[in-house]
């Protein structure tokens, strides 16, 4: 906890110095950055924190459960640090991780068309994988359906949780990143390792998520441990 608040009121406290477009921002977007700032420390004095004994340190069960319940803090953490820079609304302000998360995808892109989540692109080589994987068919998914739900709860329901993670200075710009962000992102992971997406005509299917690791990167082992 001491270290999350350290950082977020670094973070807080650089905003406040160097960020010239504050009081644009207070002004247009109604922006109070107070207020921000109180919800952001106060976010942080609650979140749970990671304890264990000696002993349970010591136990190889207990030690591969606190590994995951220590990742998933910290991707919760980096989340809620996403959250607190895109309430800024600026398309050019970002924060990044000094070693990134990777990405997640399953071998679709998404578009917003008339108003429509639309299929706009599928990489044959994912979904070859996919299929090898599942030995589910998936070649009825095709470039034009309407997308309906995700993990059977409405799609635009899915979009409104992903728009609070985006930073952009316009809506258009917030929901195409949130729609296409349904299939590929490094913020806001599942809670499993697959997608259950239902399509208009080509009805549900399950789809696997694959962890993008790039060869030269050094990895995040609390990503790869969530």
């Amino acid at each position: 906890q001491d270290d999350r608040l350290l950082i977020v009121n670094d973070f807080l406290k650089t905003v406040e110095l160097e960020y010239s477009l504050l009081p644009l921002k207070a002004e247009r977007i109604g922006l109070d950055f107070n207020k921000l700032k109180g919800d952001a420390i106060a976010l942080e004095m609650n979140a749970e924190n990671v304890m264990a004994s000696s002993e349970e340190r010591l136990n190889p069960d207990d030690r591969d459960r606190l590994s995951f319940l220590q990742a998933k803090s910290n991707m919760e953490f980096l989340d809620r640090m996403q959250v607190l820079v895109a309430q800024f609304k600026d398309t050019h302000f970002t924060i990044q991780e000094k070693m990134s998360r990777p990405m997640v995808y399953t071998g679709l892109r998404f578009y917003r068309i008339g108003g429509k989540i639309i299929v706009g692109a599928i990489e044959k080589k994912f979904m070859a994988m996919a299929q090898t994987l599942s030995q589910v068919d998936y070649s009825g998914i095709a470039i034009g359906d309407e997308v309906v739900a995700i993990n059977r709860a409405p799609d635009e329901k899915k979009v409104e949780e992903l728009k609070k993670f985006i930073g952009g200075s316009s809506e258009e710009f917030i929901d195409s990143s949130a729609v296409r962000s349904l299939t590929m992102r490094n913020f806001n992971y599942e809670k499993s390792r697959f997608l259950t997406i239902t399509f208009k005509n080509a009805g549900s299917f399950k789809l696997p998520l694959f962890l993008s690791k790039p060869l030269k990167s050094t990895p995040r082992l609390d990503t790869i441990v969530y």
